[in-house]
């Protein structure tokens, strides 16, 4: 409980690197289990009763209104505490303001100690939960969170932290909540937009006889009064059916209505032939129609749909092929905010997904900009100036780089833009070198040949660095060697000791 402030002063006490103290000695009795820092709720009441001399009941009616923020009656009880101390401990005016104040910081975000028992019990369970079972914690956090978007892609994020991979729906494996196979966690098919859980069991109940083995099957076996088209193109979209290895996704959902007609085709026939869906085994089902000839979506259409119906990504993201820029331009770390970045200089590098515009005061248009990089987004903001310079770079699905001033309130960060960059002229203003990153017991002696007769060309102006593993810690070396910047040296470097391993050194 307390202040979020108090937490690392209170690290710091307890490890001793901080030498603890009171403002009073009446406080030392009191404080001096939790390191002279105020963290239960029973404290405050012990220190406003032995400071300045309340009873019980008028500690509790303080209690109260600080808790409800009342200002009219907190600014009574300063008065009583001020008094109190002063006749009570001798304290004077402005120790005794000095200490109310303190307590008030404390007491707005402060709880009981066995409040704070039941919550720290209950996180020690959680965190036993994720460190022994993982992908059924965040599948179970993943089914809790299913309407919020953010809170989904931010465990998705944290599942690959841990190496735990999330797939997208399957048909022949997914339930209506999200369920962990082993390191795998599947998305659960009522998270799809279209898809109701009454849709679902009737999936998970048609399945049970064995897994859809086709496109058609799948439309033959589940009861044809839960299928409709909406459903099957959510599902399409999703990739539901990719599992089946049964044609690409462009082809599935062209074959949406025949699907449906031939899976009613075969569940009347069932009926009229035996009286009950399914009734006979020896029904000769007819032969599956050809999936239409269809050139693929392109990864760009393929993802937008699988967007509109997860509402993020899942099987891949856009900016994948931009993956080294934006671990190389990107000062801001929009995952974890940084408050200290607020007010400085940053630079952020991502695809912009939305825009909002409005008219200031001057008539003048503003922009507020959604700018997304694989698992986190953060807003962008356009005064009418900015917006004039760089109106054309402002596009949907444009990958930009752009810099301007921070601000961090909480898990939420914004950037006032002075600047927006391609990746190209990014690369030209801030690259410096590369970083490779290489394992010993991994690289071949062929590779760094290879890179060696590529180093100290006449047109190398560009810095090489290793980051070498090592049992004990990585170990760094800055090398005389320099490399042609270029995107062929880019793509070169990324194919030969993996784009994970490789860094564009940047100006900070």
């Amino acid at each position: 409980p307390g202040p979020m402030d108090n937490i690392p002063e209170f690290i710091e006490r307890k490890q001793g690197r901080k030498p603890i103290t009171y403002l009073h000695p009446l406080m030392e009795p009191i404080l001096e289990r939790t390191y002279g820092v105020i963290v239960y709720q029973e404290q405050v009441m012990q220190l406003v009763q032995s400071l300045a001399g309340f009873t019980l009941a008028q500690s509790d009616v303080m209690r109260r209104a600080m808790g409800k923020k009342d200002e009219k009656s907190m600014a009574e009880q300063r008065s009583k505490f001020i008094d109190g101390a002063k006749s009570s401990a001798g304290i004077e005016k402005e120790l005794a303001t000095e200490i109310f104040d303190l307590i008030q910081k404390f007491a707005s975000y402060g709880f009981n100690k066995s409040h704070s028992a039941a919550y720290a019990y209950l996180a020690f369970q959680t965190a036993w939960l994720k460190a022994h079972y993982p992908a059924e914690f965040l599948a179970a956090n993943m089914t809790a969170e299913l309407n919020d978007q953010a809170k989904i892609v931010a465990l998705i994020d944290e599942a690959k932290r841990y190496g735990i991979t999330v797939q997208p729906p399957d048909v022949n494996r997914s339930m209506a909540t999200f369920i962990a196979e082993g390191r795998t966690i599947y998305f659960g098919m009522a998270g799809i937009k279209g898809v109701g859980v009454g849709a679902v069991e009737a999936i998970v109940q048609a399945r049970s006889d064995g897994a859809f083995t086709s496109y058609y099957d799948f439309a033959a076996r589940v009861e044809k009064k839960v299928l409709n088209r909406r459903l099957m193109e959510s599902l399409v979209c999703a990739g539901a059916f990719d599992c089946l290895g049964h044609g690409h996704r462009a082809q599935l959902f062209e074959a949406i209505d025949t699907s449906l007609h031939y899976g009613s085709q075969v569940q009347d026939d069932a009926l009229s032939s035996s009286g009950g869906l399914f009734g006979s085994e020896d029904i000769e089902r007819p032969k599956e129609p050809a999936l239409p000839r269809t050139a693929e979506w392109p990864d760009g259409e393929r993802l937008r749909r699988e967007r509109e119906v997860l509402s993020f990504y899942i099987s891949g993201h856009p900016l994948q092929e931009h993956t080294l820029a934006v671990n190389s331009f990107s000062t801001i770390n929009l995952s974890r905010p940084d408050p200290e970045m607020s007010g400085k200089p940053g630079r952020v590098c991502g695809m912009i997904g939305e825009i909002r515009t409005r008219l200031d005061r001057r008539e003048n248009t503003i922009a507020f900009v959604k700018l997304e990089q694989f698992h986190s987004s953060m807003e962008l903001i356009f005064w009418s100036d900015k917006y004039k310079q760089f109106a054309e770079q402002i596009k949907v699905g444009a990958v930009i780089v752009a810099a301007g001033k921070c601000e961090v309130s909480g898990e939420a960060i914004k950037l006032t833009v002075d600047d927006v960059l391609s990746i190209e002229q990014a690369e030209k203003r801030f690259a410096r070198g590369y970083v490779v990153r290489i394992d010993p017991e991994k690289v071949q002696p062929q590779q760094l040949e290879d890179l060696k007769s590529r180093c100290n060309t006449s047109d190398a102006t560009h810095a090489l660095t290793f980051i070498v593993a090592h049992p004990e810690g990585n170990r760094q070396y800055s090398t005389m060697t320099r490399v042609a910047s270029s995107a062929t040296m880019t793509k070169y470097l990324c194919e030969t000791f993996g784009e994970s391993n490789v860094l564009i050194d940047t100006e900070r």
